[in-house]
């Protein structure tokens, strides 16, 4: 629509223009000297600009330039509408959560329950990043959805509605160019399906649309673990996992489990924080990085962390399929081995003090809220 009207727009200018050249060139050649100057007339007189500095003379002159000022203040004033209703709709289908974002190097949350108020203060609190773009694709009604984001002003979110396991959804999103995505048990559905079964679905069409991307589940069944991983998920979080830790610690050890709490609340001054190892600390033992991180007055270090690949059976076996690869792969799962499940983060609580620091490895530390 927007083009039909702009060419409409185009079409009367020059045509009136040229019209109005034709009749004033002889009569007031001072200032429809060349059709540029017509041209010009036209645009001002158009838009309602009026300058004043050109005026037809010539009652043919004026007969097209009356035509040229009611036409072009419809067709302008229908241009200007077109332009607005489009920003309207598309404003109003974001609200819905139907429009496309076109965010890059974004967090995507999968579902919402009842920790995910809890989720977004949290990325709040630990990112480094001053705008963190976050898109939530869930079901809820646009006045929840208003309600979180008002109280969550200082994050940027981004609203999909829709079945997060669909790809058409979820490419709504710009999954394609997002950094991690989140995918958690979803209340906010009337679906049927149980929560793990579509945790997985919707981690097999990540990892197909963007194999890059790192996808993080949290997951209700912990008989679910092994097929998150078959699925090339990066970690998995279970719920209530550490329950029985927890309660069992408050009659046998008091203090531990306030001390974890402590640990993990990101709303206190101490806590946990993963800190980038300087490059120079490359090479160094694990006790003199300790001594470093105390002298500097970071915190206390009490162990490293990298990302790691899994090691593929695949990659072992060779690609004939011969009585020996089979052999070997039979006895793997005999032994409830399963390699691709060595995929994620490799975590060393307090290592021995000789340890090496490599070049991807990160220092895991207890210390002061870093702003």
């Amino acid at each position: 629509m927007v083009h039909k009207v702009f060419l409409a727009i185009f079409l009367v200018m020059t045509f009136g223009a040229s019209i109005v050249y034709f009749f004033e060139k002889d009569q007031s050649a001072e200032h429809f000297d060349t059709i540029f100057d017509s041209i010009w007339w036209a645009l001002v007189t158009m838009t309602t600009v009026g300058y004043g500095d050109m005026v037809p003379v010539t009652i043919g002159g004026r007969i097209v330039g009356a035509f040229i000022m009611f036409s072009g203040v419809a067709l302008v004033s229908m241009f200007t509408a077109t332009i607005s209703s489009i920003y309207v709709a598309r404003k109003i289908r974001e609200g819905k959560g139907l429009e496309k974002i076109n965010f890059e190097g974004h967090i995507v949350i999968c579902g919402w329950n009842e920790y995910s108020e809890s989720l977004l203060e949290t990325l709040l609190s630990l990112s480094t990043i001053d705008n963190l773009k976050i898109v939530l694709i869930n079901e809820l009604s646009e006045d929840d959805i208003n309600n979180v984001m008002f109280k969550h002003k200082k994050l940027e979110i981004k609203y999909v509605r829709g079945d997060f396991t669909s790809e058409n959804i979820l490419d709504l999103a710009n999954v394609r160019e997002a950094q991690t995505v989140l995918v958690t048990p979803d209340n906010s559905t009337l679906s049927t399906s149980e929560p793990d079964e579509r945790t997985l679905l919707t981690t097999l069409t990540l990892k197909a649309m963007n194999p890059s991307v790192k996808v993080y589940a949290h997951i209700v069944n912990q008989a679910s673990k092994g097929h998150l991983r078959r699925a090339n998920v990066d970690d998995i979080i279970i719920r209530d996992e550490f329950t029985g830790f927890f309660l069992a610690s408050h009659a046998a050890n008091p203090g531990i489990p306030q001390a974890f709490s402590e640990l993990l609340n990101y709303s206190v001054r101490m806590n946990l924080q993963r800190i980038e190892i300087p490059a120079n600390k490359v090479g160094n033992t694990f006790g003199e990085l300790s001594d470093y991180f105390k002298d500097a007055g970071n915190g206390i270090l009490i162990g490293i962390t990298s990302e790691r690949e899994p090691v593929k059976i695949s990659d072992v076996l060779t690609s004939d399929a011969s009585s020996l690869d089979q052999f070997i792969e039979r006895k793997f799962a005999e032994s409830g081995i399963n390699l691709e499940d060595e995929k994620g983060h490799r975590v060393e609580i307090n290592p021995p003090n000789n340890l090496i620091i490599a070049r991807n490895d990160v220092a895991l530390i207890i210390g002061e809220k870093q702003n």
